[in-house]
């Protein structure tokens, strides 16, 4: 890409990892949906692929796990990138839905607390804040609280 940032790298980026994600569609499947929440330190991505004959059923049908490879989860991460405001940093999720007819859509959460699997070190939101500055204005209080966190953690550490 030649910008990191903006419409133009914003439109590259989904347009790629949309192709990659399309390519996991297997017959009979009618979408598939990524849900992620991420941080640069780590991600936590689950894709499920809808189809009526899926293994697993779910509130939204029944469906089947795929699974992603290095260069989908380098996608994100590029899209993360290219999602970039200055002042208002990026998302901390988001939900990507590509259809078998092509079509797709993505909802970006910039400002809820994002849900992990597993609860990660708040350390991990420092190290975001670092390389996508959000200035304290455009922080929300469950953000502000976890980098009070992870400075502390960071602190202790370093002493």
């Amino acid at each position: 890409m030649s910008d990191v940032s903006g419409p133009w790298a914003e439109r590259e980026a989904f347009n790629a990892l949309g192709v990659l994600l399309y390519r996991l569609l297997s017959e009979g499947d009618e979408r598939i949906e990524l849900s992620v929440s991420a941080t640069v330190a780590t991600s936590s991505p689950d894709l499920l692929a809808f189809n009526p004959a899926g293994r697993y059923p779910t509130p939204s049908g029944r469906a089947n796990s795929v699974r992603g490879s290095v260069e989908l989860w380098q996608a994100i991460d590029t899209l993360r990138a290219a999602h970039y405001k200055p002042q208002l940093g990026t998302w901390f999720s988001a939900h990507i839905t590509v259809g078998a007819d092509g079509s797709a859509t993505a909802e970006c959460n910039y400002d809820a607390e994002p849900e992990w699997e597993v609860p990660i070190d708040p350390i991990a939101y420092v190290t975001d804040l670092e390389a996508f500055p959000r200035d304290e204005a455009h922080q929300p209080e469950w953000l502000k609280q976890k980098l009070v966190e992870g400075r502390a953690r960071l602190a202790a550490r370093d002493k």
